[in-house]
């Protein structure tokens, strides 16, 4: 690993804005193809299914021939700017649901909630096929649409060679039904801008566009809702506990994973000057697998992300356990980049 004095670290590691109310009508819409699930998922497969009953310990990791493996779309930046100003609202779910629990100013804690928006939320398991070890990697990511997720970019291999699945709020197995990715869109090109990062004041690589969206087969986010996407207002929301994320950590895929879930979350301030296109570093404790995660906030009963998780500040040259510091994605194109998925895989 290069030795930097301060790095923001991938956690996957190889190691104006127009509100909008419930969508109130139901879709019928298919998709556009519905891969047959492998065996031990065939129970529960369908969105449709109340889900699972007592999880067995199933083998997860095994490759599945009749998985698709994902069309790669790489977006020119300046095409994203056809898409500024679009609203990218949430959806409830069509049934009514209780609020959230209130925030709480402490560390993650297990979330086991079956309530809007934790639908939205979901492990992503990527095949063993992509990676040159053969081993299977796990990320987290959020629903953004009727059947579009947003996760880190760094999650998703440069040689998409297997099956990308999302699994709906993922608690010792799928709650929501698994979901197979159809195309993965992503920017031509991760910005690296080097300058001045907090709280160190040397000079080092900043990530930005570090996000993908995966666009599922199946439209999971019109019975469980998904989440609105909206650019952070510095003036109003920094240096306050108004902020949730929710993660599936974990070394390696497993069946064995919970959601953890952090509240009272801070944006500090921005990696450079809040600029659009900037990072935004957070008191949030991040963990391998947490990776893609949504910085969210609940406002008036709807579910809206303001960052995607993608990486943990720690200080390498020192023999010093890592901060308590992570960063998130967030810009214009983060916005515009949901808005034309939303039009273009609709």
């Amino acid at each position: 690993m290069v030795p930097f004095k301060l790095s923001t670290v991938a956690i996957l590691a190889f190691q104006g804005c127009i509100a909008a109310g419930p969508i109130p009508r139901e879709y019928t819409l298919p998709s556009r193809w519905t891969p047959v699930p492998p065996a031990y998922l065939a129970q529960y497969a369908s969105p449709s299914s109340p889900g699972p009953p007592a999880q067995p310990k199933f083998p997860i990791l095994i490759h599945s021939e009749q998985a698709p493996i994902p069309r790669v779309h790489t977006v020119p930046r300046s095409q994203l700017n056809n898409f500024a100003g679009i609203p990218v609202p949430p959806a409830s779910p069509l049934q009514p649901r209780s609020s959230l629990p209130p925030f709480i100013h402490d560390d993650r804690y297990i979330w086991d909630n079956q309530n809007y928006p934790a639908y939205a939320f979901g492990q992503i398991m990527l095949g063993r096929k992509s990676y040159e070890n053969g081993k299977p990697r796990s990320c987290s990511g959020s629903l953004v649409g009727p059947r579009h997720v947003m996760t880190a970019r760094h999650c998703i291999s440069q040689n998409v060679n297997d099956f990308v699945r999302f699994e709906s709020n993922f608690f010792n197995g799928p709650r929501g039904g698994p979901s197979f990715t159809e195309d993965i869109i992503i920017t031509d090109e991760v910005e690296c801008p080097v300058r001045p990062v907090w709280p160190d004041k040397n000079g080092q690589c900043s990530h930005w566009n570090d996000w993908a969206i995966l666009i599922l087969a199946d439209r999971i986010g019109e019975k469980y809702g998904y989440l609105g996407i909206k650019q952070l207002d510095a003036k109003a929301q920094r240096n306050k506990p108004l902020f949730s994320h929710v993660g599936f950590p974990g070394r390696s895929p497993s069946s064995e994973v919970k959601p953890m879930r952090q509240d009272g979350i801070s944006v500090a301030k921005c990696s450079g000057l809040c600029v659009p296109g900037d990072q935004l570093m957070t008191d949030v404790d991040g963990e391998i697998g947490a990776s893609g995660g949504p910085l969210f906030r609940m406002e008036d009963g709807l579910a809206w992300q303001y960052g995607t998780l993608s990486g943990r500040t720690m200080i390498l040259s020192e023999n010093k356990p890592p901060l308590d510091k992570a960063v998130f994605s967030s810009s214009v194109k983060f916005i515009t980049a949901v808005a034309m998925a939303r039009e273009q895989f609709p």
